[in-house]
């Protein structure tokens, strides 16, 4: 029987409907306010702008929401839009921070650093963070300047949950093979306007089993722009004018999955599922036995699913100290591993065909120590037994998450609840 793979490309083009644009940051006219950022106990959809003086743009504050009302990033860029449409949100929304996982609230998602689709161009979602609303330990709210350096730094990229109550942030066939392993070397270094990430997934065709690539990404400008640079850097991809999709960046949310705009405030699944999620990161491009290897576990779960995305572009001129999330220079991409099933009887297979798949990528990512992304948090590299742990038995996860930042963190720990 003919073993074969497909390939789908989906890029979106996002443009301004306006040549007025903020920033929260640096007032370049080029784009994003930070305001996608959020975490704590207020309604998502409590958002107001103001002007600040000293970043000489317009920046927003945006609640999250409590337990009962978990708050979504999707539906936070709604409200964000329609709170900043006065100043023409501008070109390309500097922090999508919400589009890859649209239903994780806002506050753990920046406090995990926040990778986006636009994380070449304008760094993690936490980069973007002006100032935050900390509830301590005590019951005090403190600002940035009232909770210190080392904590403000802490809790944007540190961990959620460990700081207090963060109320609010300002704002396999050979085809695949091939065009994967390529992809490793053009995607982190394409220019900064551009992300593209592969997903690679299993599905079943005439009873057998194979694998599928669909890389798709977000390019800040026009269409024909980007058909020539993709042509030059990337012309294995074949990619023509069909494949790309010109929007405004709020319409881009319903692209990656079945939402559009009108829906963005919807905060519940209407199908519930289990999955297991586990994370690395690559330093090196996997050669093509690893990939091919990949692709024959994966074929054992029909519901399997491992996700590239790359980092480079801004993201390599921010030091590895900067914020807790250490993966800067040096780091190409991020891997996420997912797989999913509905009977809960099921649990312990899945999980178990997870760690096999784990443990195979082991050799080929990074080591020493092995990195894994915060947001994706895995009990199997440990845990605190009892609730308890001590600073050198969380060293052994700490350091797979925050490498050489972990003792700052334990640092800013002691000064915001020195008995835990």
């Amino acid at each position: 029987m003919a073993r074969f793979s497909t390939l789908f490309i989906l890029i979106i083009v996002v443009y301004s409907t306006s040549t007025t644009a903020t920033s929260a940051k640096n007032g370049d006219g080029e784009g994003l306010l930070s305001c996608l950022l959020s975490s704590g106990l207020i309604n998502v959809t409590s958002i107001s702008s103001s002007t600040s003086e000293f970043y000489n743009s317009h920046t927003t504050w945006v609640g999250d929401s409590c337990a009962k009302r978990r708050a979504q990033l999707r539906g936070a860029l709604l409200h964000v839009r329609r709170a900043l449409r006065p100043h023409r949100f501008a070109q390309a929304q500097q922090n999508n921070s919400g589009r890859v996982c649209h239903t994780v609230g806002s506050g753990g998602h920046i406090a995990g650093g926040g990778l986006s689709f636009l994380s070449r161009k304008y760094g993690l979602a936490a980069d973007n963070v002006l100032d935050a609303l900390l509830i301590n330990a005590s019951g005090k709210v403190m600002n940035k300047n009232t909770i210190g350096e080392d904590v403000f730094w802490a809790v944007r990229s540190g961990g959620d949950g460990s700081w207090g109550v963060l109320s609010v942030l300002k704002t396999g066939a050979d085809n695949v093979t091939e065009a994967v392993h390529r992809w490793q070397y053009v995607g982190p270094q394409m220019e900064e306007d551009i992300f593209m990430r592969v997903q690679t997934f299993t599905i079943k065709v005439n009873n057998s089993t194979t694998i599928s690539a669909s890389f798709h990404g977000i390019y800040v400008g026009r269409q024909p722009e980007l058909l020539t640079k993709i042509g030059k850097i990337f012309p294995e991809l074949g990619m023509v004018a069909a494949d790309c999709k010109q929007k405004k960046w709020i319409e881009t949310i319903g692209n990656f999955d079945t939402t559009n705009v009108s829906q963005l405030t919807n905060r519940y699944f209407t199908v519930k599922i289990f999955f297991k999620i586990k994370s690395d990161f690559g330093k090196t491009p996997l050669p093509k036995p690893a990939l091919r290897g990949l692709w024959s576990t994966m074929k054992e779960e029909v519901n399997a699913k491992v996700l590239f995305s790359p980092l480079g572009g801004i993201m390599n001129r921010i030091p590895s100290t900067a914020l807790p999330f250490p993966q800067r220079k040096g780091t190409l991409f991020e891997i996420q591993y997912k797989v999913s099933w509905t009977n809960r009887s099921e649990d312990d297979h899945y999980i178990e065909w997870m760690r096999k798949l784990y443990k195979y990528m082991e050799r080929d990512v990074s080591h020493s120590p092995r990195a894994a992304y915060v947001n994706y948090l895995d009990l199997d590299l440990g845990n605190a037994i009892n609730r308890s742990a001590s600073v050198e038995e969380a060293r052994a996860w700490g350091e797979r998450y925050f490498h050489h930042n972990y003792d700052r963190l334990v640092k800013a720990k002691t000064q915001v609840d020195r008995k835990n």
